[in-house]
């Protein structure tokens, strides 16, 4: 018996670089056609990172990782460097992905929201959006982004003022009610492995 109920939302929070991407990953990658939603996709050129790009899953092939060839990006990036202390965000570009991912969930049976909690949550239309999402009948299943973490995205986009507010917003989405919150680290993967492959039994169709 597992202690899941169909249309509970099942997100991960842990540090960066814990595994929380890989791991929901590695369990739906054989459900991708019942799927919807996006996931952030880490860009680099020559093993430096250059920036974030916002990805449907139903129409990528799930990278999370994605190495540049040339100097030229051929896609938006949400998130880019401009040099080692100035990053760019592109409202816009997320805003546009967003809208463009979501417009149509007819027929999927999870959502994938890998990761939600930053800048996006600054943005009224978004963070309603994502509420709403919340309070519907499709499962969702994802990535949150911890305090800690958003600490730590502060600090790389001091620049930048999208971060510095709403963090009532994360507090929001950290306590709601329907959704089940797991904390992922190095000594609890396993246990964590198979509360997502329940979670994922009990809801998909």
């Amino acid at each position: 018996m597992n202690n899941f109920k169909t249309g509970k939302h099942l997100f991960l929070m842990g540090d960066i670089g814990c595994g929380k991407s890989t791991l929901i990953k590695n369990e739906l990658k054989s459900h991708l056609d019942k799927v919807g939603g996006f996931y952030v996709q880490r860009i680099y050129k020559d093993n430096s990172l250059k920036g974030f790009r916002m990805c449907n899953v139903s129409e990528n092939d799930y990278t999370l990782d994605y190495h540049l060839t040339s100097d030229v990006c051929d896609f938006p990036l949400f998130i880019e460097k401009i040099t080692e202390t100035n990053w760019k965000i592109e409202e816009n570009i997320f805003l546009d992905s967003f809208n463009n991912i979501f417009k149509n969930k007819t027929g999927k049976s999870l959502i994938l929201m890998d990761e939600i909690g930053g800048f996006e949550l600054n943005n009224t239309y978004i963070t309603k959006q994502i509420f709403d999402m919340l309070e519907g009948h499709i499962p969702i299943i994802g990535v949150i982004k911890s305090p800690k973490n958003k600490e730590v995205m502060k600090k790389i986009l001091s620049n930048n003022s999208m971060l510095n507010n709403k963090d009532q917003n994360l507090a929001k989405l950290i306590n709601h009610p329907n959704i089940e919150l797991l904390h992922l680290d190095n000594s609890n993967k396993a246990v964590i492995t198979e509360k997502i492959k329940s979670w994922i039994g009990v809801n998909i169709k």
